[in-house]
């Protein structure tokens, strides 16, 4: 997955139990160790139900790598519906649900978690919209071998005439044609 993570978007189709979220979370947080004043989100279907996963997750990955605590400023700022990490170099980890109040934040990388439970039109008119922005280096430039603007798609099986089908196909079509900005595992 890491190597992956040098695509525009990875798309993660498994069963349930597979560890999909471990893995994305592990992800997302190594993202925001390695590339400093990145912002970057997990957006779930429900407003507490992503704030569950990732708190599970990153308080597992505390306990397996205790270094990687070390890496945020403070014990991090979870709440049932919401969990924020900054991070010593800038970077910061949120997450969020598709609300209205969402709208207007900027983010460089993002996991749309179970997206076969969003709706179509919060994908592309809230989730998307928030990854408009390119990752600056230090020195204030951009970094052209950087991807910008990532996107990790996961989710669980799902029915065969939907919009998470319909996506899933699209991914798979984008990593073929164009195997640089698009990748699919599952």
């Amino acid at each position: 997955l890491f190597r992956s993570l040098r695509h525009g978007r990875v798309l993660t189709i498994a069963p349930r139990a597979s560890g999909k979220s471990f893995i994305c979370i592990l992800a997302l947080y190594l993202i925001c160790m390695f590339r400093p004043k990145s912002h970057n989100f997990l957006c779930a279907p429900g407003k507490a139900q992503g704030a569950k996963i990732a708190n599970e997750k990153v308080h597992l990955l505390w306990d397996l790598f205790p270094l990687l605590k070390k890496e945020i400023i403070g014990d991090g700022n979870f709440g049932n519906d919401y969990i924020k990490l900054t991070f010593r170099n800038g970077s910061r980890m949120t997450v969020m649900s598709p609300l209205n109040s969402t709208r207007g934040n900027r983010a460089n990388c993002g996991i749309i978690d179970e997206f076969r439970d969003h709706l179509p039109d919060d994908i592309s008119e809230i989730i998307l919209p928030l990854l408009n922005i390119d990752r600056p280096m230090m020195n204030q430039l951009i970094n052209p071998n950087e991807p910008q603007q990532v996107q990790l798609w996961i989710s669980s099986a799902s029915e065969k005439n939907s919009y998470c089908y319909d996506k899933t196909i699209e991914m798979l079509e984008m990593s073929i044609i164009n195997p640089d900005k698009a990748f699919c595992w599952g």
